[in-house]
């Protein structure tokens, strides 16, 4: 319980460590499901999120809660994300991408997309961000078995993903891509419809936040 307390409190030392020790759990869970590197990779997320929400003066212990929440986790990876309505919006916005590339040559904005789809701005990032893989491009490497205890490597991709996602989605736009898809901040502001100094100025702030939360 101790040291759930102090990844709770944000020590990412006491999160490594609960992470490696659950690890085995999530790989035992990840193999009900057929896409099994996918699922064993949500499952990771889902423990982060469970260390994250378990009460500790509950008389429960960490692992009864735990299982559901990885299990929830790694059946939206088999899942459709989002419903028919919000896939319908997704398509749309995708679709007129892909006739501005072909005619113009560029993306569109979000405002263009979300103008497109019907729905608001903020709505339209959320559905583009949702509709990205629960694996980083680049990252399908065999995981049928448990990786290195002792290793870092792993850990860091999920406690990247972690931070990102409790980000505000401005900042966790920007950096997604800029370090993930290696855009230009000059292509980021044009599709967030701002211009390029906005954007250096929000990447700066979020870098910071990033650090802040990576060195706790």
């Amino acid at each position: 319980m101790d040291m759930i307390l102090k990844a709770q409190a944000g020590s990412q030392r006491a999160l490594s460590h609960l992470m490696r020790q659950h690890a085995p759990l999530v790989q035992a869970l990840s193999r009900r499901f057929e896409q099994k590197q996918d699922a064993f990779q949500a499952g990771c997320i889902g423990l982060i999120k469970a260390v994250r929400g378990f009460d500790t003066t509950r008389n429960c212990a960490f692992s009864t809660y735990a299982v559901p929440v990885i299990l929830g986790e790694m059946r939206k990876t088999r899942e459709r994300r989002f419903g028919w309505r919000q896939e319908k919006k997704l398509n749309a916005a995708n679709r007129f991408r892909d006739e501005m590339l072909k005619q113009f040559g560029r993306e569109p904005t979000i405002d263009e997309m979300a103008d497109k789809a019907g729905v608001q701005r903020a709505e339209m990032a959320l559905l583009l961000e949702s509709s990205r893989q629960v694996i980083y491009e680049g990252e399908r490497e065999n995981m049928l078995f448990l990786p290195d205890p002792h290793g870092e490597e792993w850990l860091q991709r999920f406690f990247i993903r972690d931070i990102l996602d409790r980000m505000p989605w401005e900042y966790s736009y920007i950096l997604r891509r800029r370090y993930v898809f290696d855009e230009s901040q000059g292509l980021i502001a044009g599709k967030m419809n701002t211009n390029q100094s906005a954007v250096s100025r929000a990447e700066k702030k979020a870098r910071l936040m990033f650090i802040s939360a990576w060195h706790c």
